[in-house]
């Protein structure tokens, strides 16, 4: 469905047949409020890009394993924090078989976060878009969601944050040659660790030494990661489980200095990938 007049209700079924459906992408029907679907003993995943994340009610029907929601054009009506204790609270008491999340949305407070985060039981892959947050709470919250991920095998992250002068400073130091091992270490017993993590993507990487930071969290913390991906460019979610490239940091951080900072705390188990 693309941009369609939908009514606050949209029932979907084929009467006495079972519904033929594997995929349903909801794109900007900002009127609907709730989805029924009837006898779709094949749905695996929904796709819901709207002003606000709808109802969907499944009837006789398979348990969803994949969802992606985008909700960052809120409406005046709709409240990103409602949305985000919806996703964070009730998602997975809803669809308790869910293996892949997909989540793109606005400035979130982490007391938000905190309070309402349940555990996504079977949770395989999680991927994080424009979750906006101070970075002072970056790593308090990568590790709230490693905490209600036990199963978690693939993390994916997006870091392209908004700055500060002051910040801007830390990213130039070390883009000239500053050593990262001034920065003041972050006391890793303090955070979850995890163990069945084992591959971390991490877009949007320019420098910030809480960047640097984030990243010796999961390769000290995550006991079986094989796999980290560091890559420096800015992505856009397209839908349909594609990215664009919005930016490229060319005047920023280079691949050698990534690799000076991180190679020592890489251990020798895990594949750390520069692009």
């Amino acid at each position: 469905m693309n941009q369609c007049r939908c009514p606050f209700l949209l029932k979907l079924s084929s009467g006495c047949r079972f519904l033929r459906l594997r995929h349903l992408r909801i794109f900007r029907c900002d009127p609907l409020e709730k989805v029924e679907i009837h006898d779709a003993i094949s749905i695996a995943s929904i796709e819901y890009d709207a002003k606000m994340f709808g109802q969907v009610l499944l009837k006789n029907s398979a348990q969803l394993v994949r969802i992606c929601t985008n909700f960052t054009r809120p409406n005046l009506q709709s409240d990103p924090r409602t949305q985000m204790t919806y996703i964070l609270g009730t998602l997975a008491k809803d669809y308790p078989l869910l293996e892949t999340l997909l989540v793109i949305t606005p400035l979130v407070q982490i007391d938000i976060i905190l309070k309402h985060l349940t555990t996504y039981t079977r949770l395989k892959q999680l991927k994080l878009f424009g979750v906006r947050c101070p970075r002072e709470v970056l790593l308090d919250l990568t590790s709230a969601f490693l905490e209600a991920t036990p199963s978690l095998v693939e993390l994916e992250m997006d870091l392209h944050l908004p700055c500060t002068g002051e910040e801007k400073i830390e990213l130039q130091k070390i883009v000239d040659g500053a050593d990262y091992t001034e920065h003041k270490k972050i006391p890793l017993e303090e955070y979850c660790q995890h163990q069945r993590l084992k591959e971390v993507e991490l877009r949007g990487f320019c420098g910030y030494p809480i960047q640097f930071d984030l990243a010796v969290l999961l390769l000290k913390n995550a006991l079986l990661l094989e796999k980290m991906r560091i890559v420096r460019e800015v992505t856009l979610y397209s839908g349909g489980g594609e990215c664009l490239v919005i930016d490229i940091y060319k005047d920023g951080i280079k691949q050698e200095q990534i690799l000076k900072i991180l190679g020592p705390e890489v251990p020798s188990t895990v594949n750390l990938v520069l692009e």
